[in-house]
């Protein structure tokens, strides 16, 4: 096929999937000349293929590239209309000495007062405190998703020079481990959404989905920060378990903006410092009688999803806004001028790919807004990690290019190798070096030494690699001691019985889990071994009812996939549900035709 790169397939072991490892000829200088002028990340392999395997673009790819942002991130016209408070002159009036409202898990006087909750302040004037932007994205990474949502970003600069970074809370059904490698290396965030964004966010499912990220994405435990619930359902027992697995924070509660009183982030070293509808938290909240709360997690951050507003003041969206075009713009404006204009809490976008796909125009809309907001000086776009370590230690802005950030990313080495960057510079990351792994209900790439002899799954987050020379199984690191290696399973076999004392597997597929008596005086099965009746408390979907708040209130209105605000939000909870449905065709499908249909269901 025009444009495709030649490649040499050898099949795995028996047990596993097929394997195909690109060759190292040349891309063609078509697809070079795309990849340097439309991507500055660099682009997976997956997404090269799919594309160049259409001859010709459909009209909805076409509408997206056209209406993409440059690499040059140049002004775009948008509505001159504002709410920013101005004086006679014309010029803006700046809000009094900005009291940051953020508690501070060093900040011992505070964390003692839980009941009154009163935040520091830094006493910095609102000019040196930089306005962050968040732009996040939720659910699998993949041929369909990794364009529209890399371009919104791409030619974004900050004051700092760096470029604009976003946060990916990653979910492992239809996810591409090799695209979610690319978009760490140039410096953008990975956060854990559970493996298969179910509701409750047990230990298991939050630590298999770091586990699979580690080892088929290449991405250090360390670099995962963050947690987002799926459908926005978080409680205090799943922030028990992301404080005892090292997060650093959440970012699942949502926040209503208000005229200089918005919420900054907060730990929880004294349980919440605001009221919570949503999930159950209530161990988190001081008693009516002013009893401080019982519960906290120190060293645990809230960074808010904060929602949009209508001109009224009230709720409209938190995640995938349903507007476009000027309506949209009035939106984003509005609402950005209650940040900016007052505490200079952080303004937050919190979307789903097929947002951006069900309306292309939005991401150009989206770009406008951006490129007007950052001339207004001391705006940041950054993940949610950047900001993070900024309030971890907020200092001043002393000038346009000293806000205390540093740049993420990885750098190039010159030759090529597998870790997710574009090293030879021929427009297509780890050309030459990447596993692609086939399997009838997966396709997806890896810098593993081998593709797993099974696809991944919420109780095998790391089956075993195939040896690439042998074709064999391989022994998992941590060896199978506790059990028995079994080469025809390219399984662990751990000893013990079901019902009884034992061990059982991790997440890399060592038995190095030691079965304990729970509650009932018996001992706890494997997570893997079948139930005793066929009966499950975890839902795949679900449906969260709460209320909307004002000020320092949490707003836990949600229905859906994930948050989507209660008056408008249905018809974007269907699209974003039909897109999680399409995309379980992509990366080895052609991607105009995945388009197509995704387009055509919205």
């Amino acid at each position: 096929m025009p444009g495709r790169r030649s490649r040499k397939t050898r099949s795995s072991s028996d047990a596993g999937g097929g394997e195909s490892t690109s060759s190292s000829a040349a891309a063609s200088p078509g697809l070079r000349s795309r990849a340097s002028t439309i991507e500055a990340t660099p682009v997976p392999r997956a997404v090269t293929e799919a594309r160049a395997a259409s001859k010709a673009a459909t009209p909805a790819e076409r509408t997206t590239k056209s209406s993409s942002p440059t690499a040059t991130g140049s002004a775009r016209t948008v509505s001159a209309r504002t709410t920013s408070a101005r004086s006679s002159s014309g010029a803006m009036t700046p809000p009094p000495v900005l009291t940051i409202l953020t508690v501070r898990h060093d900040d011992v006087q505070v964390a003692q007062l839980p009941v009154r909750a009163e935040p520091p302040s830094c006493g910095l004037d609102p000019s040196q405190v930089p306005q962050f932007i968040t732009i996040t994205f939720d659910d699998a990474v993949n041929a369909v998703t990794y364009a529209p949502t890399t371009q919104l970003l791409q030619g974004i600069t900050n004051p700092d020079g760096c470029g604009a970074k976003g946060t990916y809370y990653v979910s492992a059904q239809y996810t591409d481990w090799h695209a979610v490698q690319t978009l760490y290396a140039a410096g953008h965030e990975i956060a854990d959404h559970t493996f298969s964004h179910v509701v409750p966010s047990t230990k298991a499912e939050i630590s298999n989905l770091a586990a699979s990220l580690g080892a088929l994405s290449m991405i250090p435990r360390t670099a995962i920060q963050g947690f987002r619930a799926p459908y926005l359902n978080i409680t205090t027992m799943a922030i028990d378990t992301i404080r005892a697995l090292n997060f650093s924070y959440d970012s699942s509660m949502t926040v209503t903006p208000v005229a200089g009183k918005t919420l900054w982030p907060f730990t929880l070293d004294a349980g919440l410092p605001v009221t919570c509808a949503v999930g159950d938290c209530s161990a988190a909240i001081p008693k009516p009688d002013g009893t401080p709360s019982t519960w906290s997690a120190p060293g645990v951050w809230e960074l808010p999803m904060y929602s949009l507003v209508t001109p009224e003041g009230n709720d409209y969206a938190v995640m995938d806004p349903p507007l476009s075009g000027a309506n949209l713009t009035d939106l984003l404006e509005r609402s950005f001028d209650l940040h900016y204009n007052g505490s200079r809490a952080p303004f937050g976008l919190y979307l789903h790919a097929g947002w951006l796909l069900g309306d292309p125009t939005r991401s150009d809309t989206v770009r406008a807004f951006l490129d007007k907001a950052q001339k207004r000086g001391n705006v940041y776009v950054v993940s949610n990690a950047q900001m993070l370590a900024w309030l971890r230690n907020p200092q001043p802005i002393t000038s346009s290019t000293s806000a205390g950030l540093t740049c993420p990313g990885l750098t190039t080495r010159g030759a090529e190798v597998c870790d997710g960057l574009d090293n030879d510079g021929n427009g297509v990351a780890d050309d030459g070096v990447l596993r692609t792994c086939n399997f009838p209900d997966a396709v997806f790439g890896t810098c593993a030494a081998g593709c797993p002899v099974r696809v991944p799954s919420a109780t095998e987050p790391v089956p075993p690699l195939t040896d690439p020379g042998t074709g064999k199984c391989m022994v998992p690191t941590g060896t199978c001691a506790n059990g028995t290696w079994d080469e025809a399973k390219c399984l662990c076999l751990c000893s013990g019985t079901v019902d009884g004392a034992g061990w059982c597997r991790d997440a890399l597929g060592s038995c190095s889990v030691a079965k304990v008596v729970g509650a009932d005086g018996k001992y706890t099965r494997c997570a893997y071994d079948p139930a005793p009746d066929a009966s499950s408390s975890t839902t795949k979907a679900g449906t969260t009812a709460g209320t909307t708040s004002t000020g320092g209130t949490l707003n836990t209105a949600s229905t859906g996939k994930d948050s989507k605000d209660s008056t408008t939000g249905n018809a974007a909870a269907r699209s974003v549900d039909t897109v999680r449905g399409v995309t379980a065709v992509v990366v080895a499908t052609v991607v105009a035709v995945v388009l197509a249909v995704v387009v055509g269901a919205l």
